[in-house]
């Protein structure tokens, strides 16, 4: 199971918004299971809910992980998305 470790690097951290567009991205790998870890909290990366009980402020380092046929082009994907502040370009 490939992984990594990014520094939430937004002002608001992991709130509804750039969580939203996480999710969606993470739902777009339909045959890929993607976890996210802050320190022992665990949460689906495909579920907003779960997600926004992480509480990952900025500067806060989360660990992705994902499983499946598409696994290294999720997690390369999603730790992009975070290392840029959830800037689309």
């Amino acid at each position: 199971m490939p992984s990594a470790s990014v520094e939430v690097v937004n002002e608001v951290g992991l709130h509804a918004t750039p969580l939203a567009q996480f999710v969606a991205c993470a739902r777009s790998f339909s045959e890929t299971t993607i976890r996210v870890q802050r320190d022992e909290r665990s949460a689906d990366g495909k579920s907003l809910i779960g997600l926004l009980s992480l509480e990952a402020l900025k500067g806060t380092t989360i660990e992705i992980t994902t499983e499946g046929p598409q696994a290294e082009d999720a997690l390369q994907t999603l730790v992009a998305l975070v290392a840029s502040g959830f800037r689309r370009g």
